[in-house]
């Protein structure tokens, strides 16, 4: 019997994040996307896009807006 595997549409990015709760009671994360075949920019973009969701929902980090001074 003949195994195939159906994909439809273009590959999602996978994201991963890692959240971190520290001794004050902030929050950090870090975050991480790939996705074979997606140009630089899309990644970028879904990793704005946590980013934002994340300091809406737990707040600013300590790190500065990188995203925004370039």
């Amino acid at each position: 019997m003949e195994e195939r595997t159906i994909t439809q549409g273009e590959p999602q990015p996978e994201l991963r994040v890692k959240l971190e709760r520290g001794q004050r009671g902030g929050y950090g994360w870090e975050i991480a996307a790939s996705c074979p075949g997606h140009d630089v920019d899309s990644l970028l973009a879904v990793i704005e896009d946590a980013d934002r969701k994340l300091r809406e929902r737990f707040g600013p980090t300590d790190a500065p807006d990188r995203a925004r001074a370039a």
